[in-house]
């Protein structure tokens, strides 16, 4: 539907900037986590990387980013939101990829953080940014690259803190930059 596809350009990342960010990291497997479109998956795989899982809810998504995928099967719907479905895909995850993440990438629903909205802090979608960090402790990926909004910084400095926190005290070095998407 034309709501959906004006939603999916809105929310997407561009493959050309996945392109130069997974062009920065060594190549190998990646999960791509509230993939969307699949924008972050088609720039990883154009830079060299074997996109292992592709998983967003929505199935107006789920359906753009299949056709975007190099392989097709390993774009799947479900609830990250579930924590025995997060459970489930992290050891499914493990599975495909046994020596290890290369990365771990994606972008958690940002609409509570978004200038473009109402911007409520009290947005349960903004949870899965914590979400997201459960899925990074446990899946050990060398690199973990999240997008989202740059409002992150300021209507969410909090979670932004309690995120690059956690990424610290489990080894990372937690590094915020922002990118113009349109750029690219």
């Amino acid at each position: 539907p034309m709501r959906a596809r004006a939603m999916q350009i809105g929310n997407a990342v561009p493959p050309l900037l996945a392109y130069h960010l997974g062009r920065m990291i060594p190549p190998g497997p990646v999960a791509d986590l509230f993939c969307g479109a699949g924008g972050m998956s088609l720039g990883m795989e154009l830079a060299g990387h074997d996109v292992v899982a592709a998983v967003d809810h929505d199935r107006h998504a789920i359906a753009a980013a299949k056709g975007n995928a190099v392989d097709p099967s390993t774009v799947e719907q479900s609830d990250l939101a579930d924590a025995d479905t997060l459970r489930a895909l992290a050891a499914s995850i493990r599975d495909r990829a046994p020596d290890g993440l290369a990365a771990l990438v994606g972008g958690p629903p940002c609409q509570g953080f978004s200038t473009a909205g109402p911007c409520r802090i009290d947005d349960p979608r903004n949870m899965l940014v914590r979400t997201f960090l459960d899925a990074v402790r446990m899946t050990d990926p060398a690199v973990v690259i999240m997008e989202n909004v740059p409002a992150l910084m300021w209507r969410g400095a909090a979670f932004l803190d309690e995120l690059t926190g956690a990424l610290h005290d489990l080894g990372y070095q937690p590094e915020v930059a922002l990118l113009h998407a349109e750029a690219y």
